[in-house]
């Protein structure tokens, strides 16, 4: 505060000052105004003093003490605002200088624990390069007798001695005997999850577009085709129907031939010879109505069966931790907005996440591949169980 009202102060005289200063260097190169009243001499006719005003423009240096003037008043005006208004009381004044000592506190916490961490793997740092460069003196070692050792391939006794010495007095107590670097690797929880999600996902909306694709029906369709290869029996009665769909195709053509109003017998017994074609044909077809339910069903519940296989390896698979402490640390230094929740989920098993993301899968690929079934089921290419036109043409075709 004392601080603050003397640079006030020091600037209030710097502004007299500029005033002061300006009025007498204004009114000193100031052009002079003669009155006729007067019969005086100024000193305005003196030459020097006209010289002196040639080599003074009053313009510019009316500009310069207008900017001094004006950069000196924004001074005062930002001085006089940080100035304690008359309404903040000691109490507000204590709660202020409060926070600002918990907000230090806080700061000096998050220092500590930074510098304490970072001290803590420095020290480890600095044990592991000792290790590391006494295997590299003993491996030297080993290397240098290798090369100059006797015919009988017996090694030195200062060598042996050095290997012993490096082994027990050298080697730092705290150093184990196996240095394991796995620990320094950097935490692979949160890598190893965001794989094991899209892996989840993929599966997912695999074994959805399978079904939205009418893959079952396909399947059905080889199963029929294959049984009718596959026996004596079969492959008879898909003759016997090629046959008959043959003949019904020519009856057909001829039936568009034949005018009904003179030729109404002819017409009459083509006609009657087509429907029982078609009786025939539909005693003939290799598939039932249970077995092709059977059969469907059959392959349903092995998708199912498979697709429950693979989502519980996924689940089984998943990182064992859902959080790794290191990134919880980094969050804590951070302050992150995310801190709460994630307080929240390292305490959640892994299994149950996955579980969660599973039915979030299934929410969000069901109503997508219901979509596009439905697109699908209106085009030409879509294949039902049933054989229509096209199964009476070409009979038992895939």
């Amino acid at each position: 505060m004392a601080d603050r009202l003397t640079e006030l102060q020091d600037a209030i005289n710097l502004q007299a000052e500029n005033l002061c200063n300006a009025i007498g260097v204004i009114q000193q190169v100031a052009q002079p105004s003669f009155f006729s009243d007067f019969n005086w001499s100024s000193r305005a006719s003196k030459p020097e003093y006209q010289a002196f005003l040639q080599g003074q423009p009053p313009d510019d240096i009316g500009r310069n003490f207008a900017v001094v003037i004006a950069a000196t008043a924004r001074q005062l005006d930002a001085l006089i605002g940080s100035l304690p208004e008359e309404e903040a009381s000691s109490e507000i004044q204590r709660a202020a200088f409060q926070r600002l000592v918990e907000d230090y506190r806080t700061e000096g916490w998050k220092l500590t624990r930074v510098t304490e961490r970072l001290e803590s793997r420095l020290t480890e740092v600095r044990l592991f390069l000792t290790a590391i460069a006494q295997t590299q003196l003993t491996t030297q070692s080993l290397e240098t007798e290798k090369k100059t050792k006797s015919p009988e391939g017996a090694i030195s006794a200062p060598v042996l001695r050095s290997i012993a010495n490096s082994m027990e007095t050298k080697q730092p107590p705290s150093v184990p005997e196996e240095v394991d670097f796995s620990d320094w690797n950097p935490p692979a929880t949160e890598g190893q999850w965001f794989p094991h999600l899209a892996l989840t996902l993929t599966v997912i909306v695999f074994f959805r577009l399978i079904r939205a694709f009418g893959v079952v029906n396909w399947c059905h369709k080889w199963l029929v085709f294959l049984s009718n290869i596959a026996t004596t029996a079969g492959r008879a009665r898909r003759t016997e129907r090629f046959k008959l769909a043959a003949e019904l195709t020519e009856l057909r053509a001829t039936l568009k031939t034949i005018k009904m109003g003179e030729q109404f017998a002819q017409y009459s017994r083509c006609e009657r010879r087509i429907k029982a074609l078609e009786r025939q044909l539909s005693q003939t077809r290799p598939e039932t109505l249970s077995g092709s339910f059977i059969r469907a069903m059959v392959i349903n519940v092995l998708l199912y069966v498979l697709e429950g296989i693979l989502i519980v390896w996924l689940i089984a698979r998943a990182p064992s931790k859902t959080i790794s402490e290191r990134s919880l640390e980094d969050a804590e230094l951070r302050d992150s907005y995310f801190l709460p929740f994630l307080y929240g989920l390292q305490y959640v098993p892994s299994k149950i996440l996955s579980l969660v993301w599973i039915c979030l899968c299934h929410s969000v690929a069901r109503p997508v591949a219901t979509q596009l079934q439905s697109l699908i089921s209106q085009s030409t290419w879509s294949v039902t169980l049933d054989n229509g036109a096209l199964g009476e043409q070409y009979p038992d075709s895939l």
